[in-house]
C-alpha cells in the first residue's frame, strides 16, 4: 500500500519528536505546499532529512532534497 503525503509528513514530525496532532496546523501547511510531490520521492527526501537533520526541516529544506533525491 502506497503512502500518502500527509503520512510521510507525519511520520517525520514523529521522527523529530514533534506530535503532529499538536502541529496540525504545521503539518497542514507542509501538507498543502507539498500537493507537487510525488510520496515515492517525497518518503526519500525525508529519509535524507532525517538522517542529516538535527531539528525538523523547514518546508523549503524538504523541498531542496525532494529536488536533489
Amino acid at each position: 500500500m502506497a503512502e500518502t503525503r500527509t503520512e510521510i509528513i507525519q511520520d517525520m514530525f514523529y521522527s523529530f519528536n514533534r506530535d503532529p496532532y499538536t502541529a496540525s496546523g504545521l503539518v497542514e501547511s507542509f501538507c498543502k505546499k507539498a500537493m507537487h510531490m510525488d510520496p515515492a520521492y517525497m518518503r526519500k527526501a525525508v529519509s535524507m532529512l532525517e538522517s542529516t537533520s538535527q531539528y525538523l526541516p523547514k518546508f523549503k529544506d524538504l523541498e531542496n532534497a525532494y529536488t536533489t533525491v
